[in-house]
């Protein structure tokens, strides 16, 4: 085509060159849509046990709200404030039956939050009353003597050496005991008149329901403040105890030293100082085979009284050369009566 053409209109439409091919984008290594295989596992398994607690919910609302249920669950829990202390007061040989029984109840307690946490989502799940109950089923283990080795004899030097320990442990264990009471507050939703409020009256029953949740929650914390506050005033308070046992076993080791053809004149004495009190030895014995003539006739002595049913009742002072043992039966029981009181 010549210039002149060029000029007075270009190439003709059926001669244009056609246009050059558009280039695809270079590929992206990863595009936004795509997952990793773990990802997508992941995703597949919170859906799975989405859905699998969302056909779970209307049951566990259904076992929650039973009247049977919440009765199994109100006895569980007066077992589990009241069991261990009565087990003291009824003088119980060991605590086998009792340990069989509290972990019953905590099975119960485990299953009634894992019930709770699938039938109430959104309003128990990380609520209050959820880490209350955690609480009170983990104070539990407190109570087993298989975990705490509590049914054992003591030792008279720990019991004379540690009593502001002892009583700083004392409130940490009646503090987690109390964080049961939670579940006691939230059966108020159960009382008479409670839950017979019109289904119609939404307003009115919403507000009825956030009433008794804030009623509970507050009552659980002043129980649980109530019980853990009151013994912090004797907490570090000069530790009023009774020392006779360490002066009763210091006069008979030094009379074993000394004057042993006075020791079982000592020995009767000793003893009958405790014929008042509510605590008494029960056995006095030698550590060795191999001591005077006189401490031989004398020992071993055991009281008439007899030893005490209970390995944790049995409290034991040792010097160089003697062992007595103390029946603490009366003193253990008024101290379990004095907890479920507070309680």
């Amino acid at each position: 085509m010549t210039l002149k053409a060029l000029s007075q209109g270009g190439w003709p439409k059926s001669s244009l060159p056609p246009p050059p091919p558009a280039e695809d984008p270079p590929p992206l290594s990863l595009s936004l849509s795509e997952e990793s295989p773990k990802d997508q596992d992941h995703q597949d398994m919170d859906g799975s046990l989405h859905q699998l607690r969302k056909a779970l919910a209307p049951y566990c609302r259904q076992i929650v709200n039973n009247r049977y249920f919440q009765l199994a669950m109100f006895l569980a829990l007066l077992m589990a404030l009241f069991l261990p202390d009565m087990w003291v007061i009824l003088n119980q040989a060991d605590n086998s039956v009792l340990d069989v029984l509290l972990t019953l109840v905590g099975v119960l307690f485990v299953f009634e939050v894992s019930v709770q946490s699938i039938g109430m989502h959104k309003t128990y799940l990380y609520s209050f009353f959820f880490w209350m109950d955690v609480l009170g089923a983990a104070s539990l283990l407190l109570d087993l003597s298989y975990i705490t080795q509590l049914d054992q004899e003591v030792g008279g030097d720990d019991v004379s050496n540690n009593v502001i320990i002892m009583r700083a442990a004392r409130i940490a264990k009646l503090g987690a005991r109390a964080g049961r009471f939670t579940k006691l507050a939230k059966l108020l939703r159960f009382l008479p008149g409670m839950s017979n409020v019109d289904d119609g009256a939404g307003t009115a029953k919403l507000i009825s329901s956030k009433l008794i949740t804030a009623l509970s929650t507050r009552t659980s914390c002043l129980i649980i403040l109530l019980v853990m506050i009151m013994p912090l005033f004797n907490l570090w308070a000069y530790p009023e105890e009774d020392w006779s046992p360490n002066s009763f076993i210091n006069i008979l080791e030094a009379c074993y030293m000394r004057y042993p053809a006075r020791f079982q004149q000592q020995l009767t004495e000793i003893t009958a100082f405790y014929d008042q009190k509510s605590y008494h030895p029960w056995r006095v014995r030698a550590r060795s085979m191999e001591h005077p003539v006189e401490v031989t006739n004398a020992l071993p002595w055991d009281s008439p009284k007899g030893p005490p049913r209970r390995m944790s009742n049995n409290v034991v002072f040792t010097s160089d050369h003697l062992i007595v043992e103390f029946n603490f039966m009366s003193p253990n029981q008024l101290d379990a009566w004095m907890n479920i009181i507070l309680l």
